[in-house]
């Protein structure tokens, strides 16, 4: 549950900037990361998506590691 408390507080942190970016240009962005257990990302554990919509998605262990990748872009108008 703690787990779960964390997630929500460094997702809705991350959405503010996001959001303020996002409603300067009017444009959303589309935003991935996923966390991995070893520093070669073979052994993925978790990860997030803020999908264009404004929905997020969770699976997994996030925000454990150091080990992470991320993507983004502009979404379609």
């Amino acid at each position: 549950m703690m787990m779960l408390k964390k997630t929500a507080i460094a997702l809705a942190a991350l959405a503010l900037p996001f959001s303020t970016v996002a409603g300067a240009a009017s444009i959303p962005t589309y935003f991935e990361v996923r966390f991995y257990s070893d520093s070669m990302m073979t052994q993925e554990i978790g990860g997030y998506i803020w999908n264009c919509d404004g929905s997020i998605v969770t699976w997994g262990d996030v925000f454990t590691t150091p080990h992470y990748t991320e993507v983004s872009y502009d979404c379609p108008e």
